[in-house]
């Protein structure tokens, strides 16, 4: 009924239909190996960045948003200053000054040489940003103290919004000890 021919060329199309099926379930479950690895790999950044990134990032970012806002007191202070020729006793004023230099000097110090740590959570730009802000403020608020007058008014304000804002940053500086 069959001859041979046909029974070898069908068995031979079975043989490529069943192979095909074979090839198409191991692509598929290759693929779902790979989703899954996918999803482990994710899940597996996650949990490191949970881990490390609960314990650097946000806290340097926190501090950061502090000390920028005490910075922005410290600024707008400065800023308030008249300059004159009569320069009087200042000693308070710049040895707040000098602690904000210092304070200011040791937190890029702290964060730069945890740059590797925070490059890890794509926080490297971010930092160098506020680094650079913060000593343009730096700089604002040193050329604005160069002209402080001995006016009471004046000297009480600026003592005590820059005592206040120089415990802000000794605060957020405190934590890199």
């Amino acid at each position: 009924m069959f001859s041979k021919l046909s029974i070898v060329c069908g068995l031979c199309f079975w043989l490529t239909i069943v192979s095909a099926a074979v090839n198409l379930a191991q692509i598929v479950s290759s693929n779902e190996d790979l989703q899954e690895q996918s999803t482990n790999a994710d899940t597996d950044v996650n949990d490191v960045t949970m881990l490390n990134g609960l314990e650097n990032a946000p806290k340097v970012t926190q501090d950061l948003a502090g000390i920028n806002s005490a910075m922005k007191i410290v600024v707008a202070n400065a800023e308030q200053v008249t300059p004159t020729s009569d320069a009087g006793d200042e000693s308070s004023v710049t040895s707040s000054f000098s602690s904000f230099s210092d304070a200011l000097t040791k937190l890029m110090n702290d964060l730069i040489s945890q740059e590797t740590t925070l490059a890890l959570f794509f926080q490297k730009e971010w930092i160098h940003g506020n680094l650079t802000l913060l000593e343009d403020s730096y700089n604002t608020y040193s050329s604005a103290l160069q002209g402080i007058i001995t006016d009471e008014s004046y000297v009480e304000s600026i003592d005590e919004s820059t005592g206040g804002a120089l415990g802000q940053i000794g605060s957020a500086v405190s934590a890199y000890a």
